[in-house]
């Protein structure tokens, strides 16, 4: 009886570790309850248009924004944009949203925005619409966020 429940236990052994090599993080998630909150945390490559609706035209901005936390209800991190520098930000979280708050830094400290994101693909993709106050007045568009390969 003891070679038959060790047998078995192997079988099983085997049989979970296969499982756990051919779905890798995915099945490690599940097992540990992560959701896609905790997926949040990391960088992600933006691309910010301006405009309603239709692309404008405009030259859309490019930057990185770093999630360094992600609870399930709180986000917190900072942007980097090679243009304006990096900015602070925080704000709101959900499984399926993330609404933040940002604010320029040093000499863009009058820069002020939001941004909400809607989860796509088990948050792998943000995708949203944002709006800024700066000198020039209100500005806003549609964003697009990818989380880097390293990051997933």
């Amino acid at each position: 009886m003891k070679i038959l429940y060790r047998f078995l236990w192997t079988v099983f052994s085997v049989a979970l570790g296969v499982v756990g090599t051919a779905f890798g993080p995915d099945v490690r998630e599940y097992f540990r309850g992560a959701s896609s909150t905790s997926r949040l945390q990391g960088d992600w490559s933006c691309e910010w248009l301006v405009g309603e609706g239709e692309y404008d035209g405009s030259t859309p901005i490019y930057d990185t924004i770093h999630f360094d936390r992600a609870s399930d209800d709180l986000v917190e991190g900072y942007g980097m944009n090679p243009t304006f520098g990096p900015y602070p930000f925080d704000g709101r979280n959900s499984d399926f949203a993330a609404a933040i708050s940002y604010g320029g830094a040093g000499e863009n400290e009058n820069l002020v925005g939001v941004a909400i994101f809607e989860k796509q693909r088990d948050a792998t993709l943000l995708m949203g619409t944002w709006r800024q106050i700066g000198i020039d007045g209100l500005l806003g568009g549609s964003v697009k966020c990818a989380k880097r390969q390293s990051e997933r």
